[in-house]
Order: C-alpha cells, then sequence, then structure tokens
C-alpha cells in the first residue's frame, strides 16, 4: 500500500489539509485513497512509536495497525497528517536539538510499515515568523527560555531534514515553504492524494478564501469558472494575481512582537532561511516545491 504521510510542521497546517481533503473524499475513495480521521491514528501511532522505542515491533503489527486506521479494504493508498508528529510544540527543542526525535521517529514509521511505499510531505516556516507563532503554542515563557542553548540564528531546517533521512533513507519527502503555500494548494491536495492533473480539487481554493477579500475571491471564482487553468502554473499565476490585489493584510504580514528583535534581525534570519531552502533542494530524495 501506498501511505502518504503529511507531517506538518508545528504552526504551519492548522488542520486546512485534512479539512481540504475531506471536501474530496468520495472522490478519493472512488480512486481507492483512504483517507481516516485523524482520531483514528494519531494517538495510536504516537503510542505505538513511544512503547516501540528501538526494538522491532511484533510480527503482525503492521496489519493490525491499518485495521484499526482504516475501514477501506481495497486501498491502494493511504492519506494521514498529524502536524505534531515529530513533536508537540514545548517540546521542538528538547535537549538542545531542534526535532531531535526526527531519526527515531523515521526509523519506527519505517519498522511498522516495512514493506508500504511511504512517502513524507512537511511545510518549512520561516524562523523569524515560526519562532513567534511557535512559541505562543507552546507556552513556555520567554523565546530564550523556550530554546534553552539554541540561538534562532543557528536554526536550520536542512538539519531536520538530513535527520529525517538518516531514520528511513529510502522515503522520499515532499517539501513546501508555509509562505507559498496558498499558491500551491491545489498541487499539494494532488500530490498528497496521489491524484494528479485532475484540475481543481474541491478544496483547491479553501485556503486562499481564509485570506483574501470576500470580494476579490468571488472575482476569483468567477475567473476561474470562465477561464480554467490547464495547467497549475497557470493556476497559481491566477492566484498570485487576485491575492496581489485583494488578500487581507492582516492575513499575509505576521506582526513579530519578540523582545530584541529588529529588522535587522529579522532580515537576517529570512536571509539565512531562503538559503537554507536551496540547500534543501540540492538533497537526494527530496523534492522541494516552489511557485
Amino acid at each position: 500500500m501506498e501511505i502518504a504521510f503529511h507531517i506538518g510542521v508545528n504552526a504551519t497546517d492548522e488542520e486546512r489539509l485534512v479539512r481540504a481533503l475531506w471536501r474530496s473524499d468520495a472522490r478519493l475513495a472512488s480512486a481507492g485513497v483512504a483517507l481516516p480521521g485523524p482520531g483514528r491514528y494519531r494517538r495510536l501511532l504516537r503510542e505505538t512509536i513511544e512503547s516501540l522505542g528501538d526494538s522491532l515491533p511484533p510480527e503482525g503489527t503492521r496489519d493490525v495497525l491499518i485495521d484499526a486506521i482504516t475501514e477501506m479494504t481495497q486501498a491502494r493508498r493511504m492519506v494521514l497528517s498529524n502536524p505534531n508528529f515529530l513533536s508537540a510544540p514545548n517540546r521542538v527543542f528538547e535537549g538542545g536539538r531542534f526535532y531531535g526525535t526526527a531519526t527515531g521517529r523515521m526509523r519506527a514509521l519505517r519498522r511498522l510499515f516495512p514493506e508500504d511505499s511511504l512517502s513524507l510531505f512537511m511545510a518549512v516556516r520561516n524562523p523569524a515568523t515560526f519562532l513567534p507563532a511557535l512559541l505562543a503554542e507552546a507556552r513556555q515563557g520567554t523565546l530564550a527560555q523556550y530554546l534553552g542553548p539554541l540561538a534562532p540564528q543557528s536554526l536550520a531546517w536542512s538539519e531536520v531534514v538530513e535527520r529525517l533521512r538518516a531514520g528511513a533513507p529510502d522515503i522520499p519527502i515532499t517539501l513546501w515553504c508555509n509562505e507559498d503555500t496558498p499558491l500551491l494548494w491545489n498541487e499539494i491536495l494532488q500530490l498528497l492524494s496521489g491524484i494528479a492533473g485532475g484540475g481543481l480539487m474541491e478544496g483547491a481554493l479553501d485556503l486562499v478564501e481564509t485570506i483574501m477579500s470576500p470580494e476579490g475571491f468571488a472575482r476569483m471564482r468567477s475567473y476561474l469558472d470562465s477561464h480554467p487553468p490547464a495547467t497549475e502554473v497557470q493556476l497559481r499565476r491566477i492566484t498570485g494575481a487576485f491575492l496581489d490585489k485583494y488578500a487581507l493584510p492582516g492575513e499575509i504580514e505576521q506582526e513579530i512582537d519578540i523582545p530584541g528583535w529588529d529588522e535587522e534581525m529579522v532580515e537576517d534570519l529570512t536571509l539565512a532561511y531562503e538559503a537554507d531552502i536551496d540547500d534543501i533542494a540540492r538533497m537526494e530524495g527530496v523534492t522541494v516545491l516552489r511557485p
């Protein structure tokens, strides 16, 4: 079976992917794609992985898990999503490492599903906005207390991806920047569900609707109805053009309120982040989606 696993990360998704895919549940089911509810697998997988540790699972564990997760007996693909798969928000920097659990989690995931075709999907985010958002979710006092020995400038997503690859080198990773998600939304839905090239998914405009004025969104829908995009590139251009004109400022621009941070700090973090993404794009087994 193909198992596509969206692992967040924290402070990037807010369950939007799952909700958008549910809009296409009938279409997915007819294509043999199982989309189980998160309540069926998130706690189950977490507890199974934690109890497993470095050991091999007992024989038959995989089949027991599949039976518990989905009732679709003839599924060719299963889509799972858990933004907290690598870590709960309050433990992201535990032990002085940025998602230090990544290698162990991936190794355990591969052991649980040894014969299945696994693929990983994840968004990353500019540390300049990721850290304030994550700190708010984690409720861990000041940023310095939260990060411990780590400095904001030391955080590199490439290190996290390297840990993921070390845990399961055979599992391909599809990654995108959270800042680009509105322009990539339909493509992400298609790739995650395994239904590529099928035009607009039912939830393809859900995210854009939340960050665009009602007037602008209505005009965009009308334009798409009369000028259906033939490619993802065309859809991105149309979406970008309408966002440029009708995006809600409060949804696009995030106020950064961290004591001691100035514009130079934010710019330095942003430039380092952009260079880091370029490094990730050169990694074997990793596909970086870009607008």
